[in-house]
């Protein structure tokens, strides 16, 4: 698990622990002080507390882990070139794409419109044919997939490659593409760790 992630737990663990403890502390006092106001107030104040510091914490784990979905023509050939190493060729047009960074691993998922030519020299680029239905092109999305990542399994030839790019650093990358050639259309999707 990523350094950064389990440092984020721990200390959320440890505030909300003390917090939990103040509000004991200040519970007792109140039995001490015979004041139920106040430890109404107590309990209220920890209470929200609590929720803020919970939500501050699902806030930011949200802002760095969500899903990224480029937009734009020049951010969506950063995409590809995230993969592939180089901007995309003339015959290739990136159409839709998908990043998800959690922890030590990522994905992505990549739409690209290709050339014949392109089509097979992707496919050149170390994919063999799956001889089994890979499952992120199956019926049922995968966790973090966008919602346009709906390929036409039944028109699909499908191929894969397990020791796909290591640049970024990454220690195993595995690769997947569907090609429709009806469409001319590649399905791409790489997950990646260390």
């Amino acid at each position: 698990m990523n350094f950064f992630i389990l440092f984020g737990v721990i200390l959320w663990i440890c505030i909300i622990a003390a917090l939990s403890l103040c509000l004991v502390a200040l519970l007792i006092a109140a039995g001490v002080k015979k004041s139920w106001k106040f430890a109404l107030r107590s309990f209220a104040g920890m209470a929200g507390a609590m929720l803020l510091v919970t939500g501050i914490f699902f806030g930011i784990s949200y802002l760095l882990f969500r899903p990224y979905d480029p937009t734009s023509e020049a951010d969506l050939k950063e995409a590809y070139k995230a993969d592939f190493d180089t901007s995309p060729p003339v015959g290739i047009t990136v159409l839709k794409s998908r990043q998800v960074v959690v922890g030590d691993s990522g994905a992505q998922w990549l739409l690209l419109k290709a050339t014949p030519e392109e089509i097979d020299r992707h496919i050149a680029m170390g994919f063999i044919k799956a001889d089994y239905a890979l499952n992120d092109f199956s019926s049922q999305p995968r966790p973090n997939a966008p919602e346009w990542w709906q390929p036409p399994t039944a028109r699909l030839e499908l191929y894969e490659n397990n020791k796909w790019s290591k640049s970024g650093g990454w220690s195993s990358s595995l690769a997947a593409i569907g090609v429709d050639r009806s469409s001319n259309m590649i399905w791409f999707k790489t997950s990646k760790s260390d």
